[in-house]
This record gives C-alpha cells, sequence and structure tokens, in this order.
C-alpha cells in the first residue's frame, strides 16, 4: 500500500468542470451491463413501498438460490452502489461482480436510486439506507446473512457508502446503526471533504458550478451536510474502511488525495482505516479490475474476508 502526498488543486487543473462531470459519468459507467448472471435470483425488486419501479430497485445475486439455506449455511453479503457522478448509471452495470463474489461464497446486492437532476442530497443517500434496510429485512431468503454486510461503492457510490458508514441519521431510520456494516470498500470516491472543495469552486471558478454541484444543494449548509470529513468522530461504531485510489490524473483532483483526506479523518478518529493507490489504474479502472485478481483486486477481498 501507498500513500499519496497531499496537495490543493491550482487553477491550471481547471478544465470545465462541467465537461468534466459528463467525463465523470462516462468513465464511472464504463462496466457495462453484464449478460444475465447465472447466479440471479431476484431483478428490479422495488426496496422502497411506493417507490420508482426502475429507480428505487435493486437486484440480488446469490450462490445458494433455492437451496433453502439452514442458518449456519448462510453466506455474507455485499451491497454495491454504482457511479455515475449521481446523474447516470444503473444497477445492472456490474461487469464480472457476479460471477466473481457469489463464487467466492458471497450474496451480492446491487442497487439503484434516484438521480439528479431530478433529485438533489439527501435523496441518493436516503434511498440508498432504505436499499440497506430492505437487505436487512430480507436477505435470508436468499441465503445470505443480516448480520455480515459488507459495502462497497464506486466514484459517486463511494461518496454515498461512505456517508451510510458515517451519518448514523439516514439508517437511523431503519431502526439501524452503522454497525450494520462489518466492512466498507471506497473505490476512487470524491468530495470527501465537499465544503473545501466547494469553498475553492467558488473562488476560481464561480460560474461553472452550478451544474455540476447542484445534485448537493446551493446552500453552505447543504454542502457541509454532505461533507463526510464532518461526519467522522469517535464513538460512532463507523465501520472498518478501505479506500482505493487511482494513480492517473482525473479530472482536476490530485490522485489519492480525497482519499487521504479521509483516510486521516478516519485514523483521528480512531476508525480502523486502510488505503491502496492503485498506480497504474484510472478512475474507471479500479472499478473495472475489481474482479481481475490483480493486486488491487486480492487487497480488496482480504480486506473484506478478514472481517466477513
Amino acid at each position: 500500500m501507498t500513500t499519496a502526498t497531499q496537495s490543493r488543486p491550482g487553477r491550471r487543473r481547471c478544465a470545465s468542470v462541467a465537461v468534466a462531470v459528463l467525463l465523470c459519468s462516462t468513465i464511472a459507467e464504463r462496466a457495462t451491463a453484464a449478460a444475465p448472471s447465472r447466479y440471479l435470483a431476484a431483478a428490479d425488486v422495488v426496496y422502497r413501498e411506493g417507490g420508482d419501479p426502475k429507480l428505487q430497485t435493486l437486484d440480488v445475486y446469490s450462490p445458494g438460490v433455492g437451496r433453502g439455506a439452514e442458518a449456519r449455511d448462510k453466506l455474507p453479503v455485499l451491497i454495491y452502489i454504482h457511479g455515475g457522478a449521481m446523474f447516470r448509471g444503473d444497477k445492472r452495470n456490474v461487469g464480472a461482480k457476479p460471477e466473481f463474489f457469489c463464487g467466492r461464497g458471497w450474496v451480492l446486492v446491487s442497487i439503484n436510486y434516484r438521480l439528479s437532476p431530478v433529485v438533489k442530497h439527501p435523496a441518493h443517500v436516503e434511498d440508498a439506507a432504505a436499499a440497506v434496510a430492505w437487505v436487512a429485512r430480507n436477505v435470508e431468503r436468499y441465503g445470505g446473512d443480516p448480520e455480515r454486510i459488507a459495502l462497497i461503492g464506486h466514484s459517486a457510490g463511494a461518496l454515498i457508502a461512505s456517508l451510510l458508514a458515517t451519518d448514523e441519521r439516514r439508517l437511523a431510520v431503519y431502526g439501524l446503526g452503522l454497525d450494520t456494516f462489518d466492512s466498507v470498500v471506497l473505490l476512487e470516491g470524491q468530495e470527501y471533504d465537499l465544503e473545501t472543495r466547494m469553498e475553492w469552486a467558488r473562488r476560481t471558478m464561480p460560474e461553472r458550478m452550478a451544474d455540476p454541484y447542484s445534485k448537493f444543494g446551493e446552500t453552505p449548509e447543504a454542502w457541509r451536510d454532505v461533507t463526510v470529513v464532518r461526519h467522522v468522530a469517535p464513538g460512532k461504531d463507523i465501520p472498518p474502511v478501505l479506500l482505493v485510489a487511482c494513480g492517473v490524473q482525473f479530472q482536476f483532483y490530485v490522485p489519492g488525495e480525497e482519499s487521504t483526506r479521509m483516510l486521516i479523518a478516519l485514523w483521528r478518529a480512531g476508525v480502523p482505516a486502510e488505503y491502496f493507490l492503485a498506480e497504474s489504474k484510472d478512475h474507471g479502472g479500479v472499478n473495472d479490475d475489481l474482479t481481475s485478481g490483480d493486486a488491487m483486486s486480492r487487497v480488496v477481498t482480504n480486506f473484506m474476508e478478514r472481517r466477513r
């Protein structure tokens, strides 16, 4: 594992943010929807009563489909949150994850959530919390163990996952705590320190802020609410976290900068946290190569296996 040196983004890195967000969406969705997996146990399950039949849904993949597992046989559960800048993306874009994780004895749940610009924060994370609650109540019927849940997110999905793991308000609505998760893996998340990022953007490119950041709201109070590092504090039962960053420059972000900020916040709060810099990978590559069996893939799977 390596640690990137922190530095503030400079003006020379500021390409058009609107274009950058579109690029983020494209790269984050690079993993295309796979052909139906033999592990698919349930598709398009609406996890919120009266919810959107497309965006408030999830898919379940299980190696124990129809086996009527006894309690002792129940398998650990992995919830996956897709990226796409909160403007696009789909739960079906899982690549080889069902074969990879189900083949290793996991029940995989891939979720959708409502997208901007139709909704703004906190709708994305509220939907994700509702999906987690559905999993906790229902995953046993698919051979999963609701007492052993791991969470993984990529790009915008990593930001959502980090909020679920640190802001207890979202799960508390369903009578759940942060200890619902045994482990959390954040793949190339950005804006863990959104408040600082927004102050920088407001000073350096105020005319370009509206579109990409509208999903977070327009006020400093709203930005503060999304700032994950503000929610990190001792004694909150925040689960162990693995942060994975790419080593290839992405937009105007210094490789690893946001992840190391989050890492330091977690360490200061006494939360077990690890960091891996995938030096040769780009923003989408850390998600695409999750199932490759390479060094990064092994770091992620070993982290999760130690806590399953």
